[in-house]
C-alpha cells in the first residue's frame, strides 16, 4: 500500500508531532508499505536557508517531499500548501 502523510511538522524540528510522524512512517515501511511524507516548510521558520527551496529526500525508507510556503499570513498557510 502507498501511504501519504501530510504534516506541517517533521524532522529535524524537535517535538512530539514531528517524532510521531517519523516513527509512524518508519513502522509502516517496516511492515512493507511505501510511505511518502509531504512536509510544509514555512519560510520564516526554516531551520536553514539552504532548505528554502522545494526538495525531496529519503529518510528511514520514506520518501520525504518538502515544499516551501512563503505566505506570512498564518490562516492561509495550510490553504496555500494544500493547493501547491
Amino acid at each position: 500500500m502507498h501511504i501519504c502523510q501530510v504534516t506541517e511538522d517533521f524532522l529535524p524540528n524537535v517535538g512530539g508531532m514531528s517524532q510521531h510522524v517519523y516513527e509512524l512512517g518508519k513502522c509502516q515501511v517496516e511492515l512493507g508499505h511505501r510511505v511518502t511524507v509531504l512536509n510544509q516548510i514555512v519560510a520564516e521558520n526554516a531551520y536553514d536557508d539552504r532548505f528554502l527551496v522545494d526538495h525531496d529526500e529519503e529518510m528511514a525508507g520514506m520518501h520525504v517531499k518538502r515544499r516551501v510556503l512563503l505566505s506570512n499570513r498564518k490562516k492561509f498557510r495550510m490553504l496555500g500548501f494544500a493547493l501547491k
